[in-house]
């Protein structure tokens, strides 16, 4: 659940911000996610992975954000340009 959570962020991120955003939205999420790991005892092998796959999530749901943030802001080809184009 905590994964999809962080997707989402990254995806909100992604629709908003550079990449630039990233940086700390990493460093607050993979201590989140320790502290997390810590607070359940659970091993710190465990505690490494879910933090690792944390940021990779995040980073996904960034790319999946500004994929769909750059399709939809493309602006359309003006009319006036391409009845000229196909007139000359």
């Amino acid at each position: 659940m905590l994964l999809v959570v962080i997707m989402l962020a990254g995806a909100l991120l992604g629709l908003r911000f550079k990449v630039l955003v990233l940086v700390p939205a990493i460093i607050i999420g993979s201590a989140a996610t320790f502290w997390d790991g810590i607070a359940h005892q659970d091993s710190l092998w465990c505690t490494s992975l879910m933090t690792a796959l944390a940021i990779t999530v995040l980073q996904l749901g960034y790319l999946g954000g500004a994929i769909i943030s750059g399709k939809s802001s493309r602006p359309l080809p003006d009319a006036r340009q391409s009845t000229r184009t196909r007139s000359a």
